[in-house]
């Protein structure tokens, strides 16, 4: 078998199929290949091999996304838990002067 031969619609084709939001026809279509060369290209071990890179960068980008936002929910939530035992402690300074 002939190496795989990647060049900017191959590597625009893979990231379309990695995406999932069109058909293969669209992509074909997309890309400016028959529905035909697309399935050929989608046989090939490189290119199926270079889709499942481009899902992983999208796996890893949202999982940091994920993380990130929690980060900063939980950033939050501690800032409101500090401003809430701040203000329950000046109540009790209050309620123990008078």
């Amino acid at each position: 078998m002939t190496p795989f031969s990647w060049c900017k619609r191959s590597l625009r084709a893979a990231e379309l199929v990695a995406e999932g939001r069109l058909t293969g026809a669209q992509v074909a279509a997309e890309v400016g290949l028959s529905r035909q060369g697309l399935d050929r290209w989608k046989a090939r071990p490189e290119f199926k091999a270079r889709v499942a890179a481009i899902l992983d960068e999208y796996s890893d980008f949202l999982h940091r996304s994920q993380i990130a936002r929690w980060e900063r929910q939980w950033a939050e939530h501690d800032r409101w838990m500090e401003a809430w035992r701040a203000a329950r402690a000046a109540r009790r300074k209050r309620r123990i002067r008078a």
